[in-house]
């Protein structure tokens, strides 16, 4: 299957780049905030340091906002709300975009629930965005894999060793 082309990837401004816990808490995910020539904004996973794959595509905040504005600070929701913005693509990409909107304080997981969670204060959000869309861009980020992090690992250790045998 050939891999598809992100029509925004060129156009796209990132604002932010952070790493988050997985839901599970056994990898790290790494995401991005990014806004168009537009200031449209827009999420996306870049990374991930365990062995789940995940589609890199940008995804519209309003999109986002459209899906979660049907629910109210009493429901219980999973990462399977947001599974229609990524219909035919990697089944781990809303749960790890579900991590980095926990992550930014817009969810909240419930208390005595593995998976539940509600909304939690997307105004705080919404705050750091705008502070995002006003001040300068952020460096791209590369896509973390579980090689990467290990070799990375690796050669810290090695570099640790050399230095106490010195």
């Amino acid at each position: 299957m050939a891999k598809v082309k992100d029509p925004l990837a060129a156009s796209m401004r990132i604002l932010k780049t952070s790493t988050c816990p997985s839901l599970s808490g056994k990898a790290k995910i790494t995401y991005q905030i990014g806004c168009t020539p537009e200031s449209e904004v827009h999420l996306r996973v870049v990374g991930n340091t365990g062995g789940g794959f995940f589609n890199s595509n940008w995804v519209a905040l309003k999109d986002i906002q459209e899906i979660l504005g049907k629910y109210t600070q009493e429901d219980v929701i999973t990462s399977f709300v947001l599974a229609p913005l990524f219909k035919h693509k990697s089944v781990n990409t809303p749960s790890f975009l579900w991590a980095a909107l926990e992550h930014e304080k817009w969810l909240r997981r419930l208390k005595g629930k593995t998976r539940g969670h509600e909304l939690y204060k997307p105004e705080i959000f919404t705050a750091k965005v705008e502070k995002l869309l006003a001040g300068k861009p952020r460096a791209k980020a590369k896509r973390t894999t579980k090689r990467a992090t290990k070799k990375a690992a690796t050669k810290k250790k090695t570099s640790m060793v050399k230095r106490k045998t010195s």
